[in-house]
């Protein structure tokens, strides 16, 4: 440990194996259980709790800001997760590179579905935000099937970009360099309350480019998949549900 937990509380109750210039902070590390962090969890209540309701295995430059980590669950963070909120409540198991960056944007990311990598991805407010979820949604049972989602490359870029994707919506195989503009791609293969069920989306590729293009696309699709979204629906509005 070398120049770190510099701050009241900063590694209270902690157990971390390599620390560098990190945990600097009102109460930044508390109770956390950290294997190696390197100029990580700089913030008030950055990486509280970290270690009581999950394992954080590596971070580096990541977590930066109130509320950055609290309560995660995460594997390698890279240069990620630097926003009030950013990623709090998450729950990545793979690697988070250069992501989850503005306000909330991965907040509870992973808590309603199964994630695979997030790679230069969500970035903007509420970009990835995946807690809020409709009453109705919560009554269905639904919430208790987390759909798995492929790696996330590149994608989701803007304000709301994905917003809720990956709460309600069922599965999806990867998004790859798509998603870009204002809630593009909000609520894609969603739940349909009418329905009764989820949307099934295969891999999206280069495609939804534009302010709320895909928006709603495949919601409530069911068993049927949509099938492959690639070099597709690129400009706004485009393909909306």
């Amino acid at each position: 440990m070398d120049g770190s937990c510099n701050g009241w509380k900063s590694c209270n109750d902690a157990t971390i194996d390599y620390v560098i210039g990190s945990c600097d902070g009102k109460l930044a590390c508390e109770g956390s259980e950290i294997l190696k962090a390197v100029g990580s969890c700089s913030g008030s209540l950055a990486c509280r709790d970290s270690g009581r309701d999950s394992e954080v295995t590596y971070l580096k430059n990541s977590c930066k800001g109130d509320n950055a980590c609290i309560n995660n669950n995460m594997g390698i963070v890279v240069d990620s997760c630097h926003d009030y909120g950013s990623c709090s409540v998450s729950n990545i198991k793979e690697r988070m590179e250069n992501s989850c960056q503005g306000y909330q944007a991965c907040g509870e990311l992973g808590n309603y579905a199964i994630i695979g990598q997030v790679i230069d991805s969500c970035h903007g407010q509420d970009s990835c935000y995946g807690g809020w979820l409709p009453s109705w949604f919560r009554d269905s049972g639904m919430i208790d099937i987390r759909p798995n989602i492929g790696d996330i490359v590149r994608s989701c870029l803007d304000d709301r970009a994905c917003y809720d994707t990956f709460g309600e919506g069922g599965p999806i195989k990867g998004i790859e360099d798509s998603c870009h503009g204002f809630e593009s791609c909000t609520g894609i293969a969603a739940y349909d309350p009418t329905l009764g069920t989820r949307g099934n989306v295969g891999v999206v590729k280069n495609s939804c480019i534009g302010n709320q293009s895909c928006k709603d696309f495949g919601r409530g699709g069911g068993e049927q998949c949509v099938g492959d979204i690639t070099y597709s629906c690129r400009s706004d509005n485009s393909c909306q549900g």
